[in-house]
């Protein structure tokens, strides 16, 4: 449900985008071209949810966490 959800707000929310001119060619063209790479890693990240316990995608989740915030970090720094 969660997933139709997401998928109801995002449709909406690009319409209303679009309705309201926001959207380039150029936009529309990596738009495209990310969206076969976008869908195919939602569904590997569904297969590896679906394997995980809630204390290992916990785990997961909080390494994501720090490696994306060490690494915003590093790039303040540097």
């Amino acid at each position: 449900m969660l997933q139709s959800y997401n998928v109801i707000v995002l449709t909406v929310t690009a319409a209303l985008l679009a309705w309201k001119g926001f959207y380039t060619a150029q936009t529309l063209g990596l738009t495209a071209l990310a969206l076969p790479a976008t869908l195919i890693g939602a569904q590997v990240g569904m297969l590896v949810f679906r394997r995980l316990s809630d204390d290992q995608f916990r785990v997961a989740l909080f390494g994501l966490m720090l490696f994306s915030g060490s690494i915003l970090a590093l790039r303040e720094l540097v």
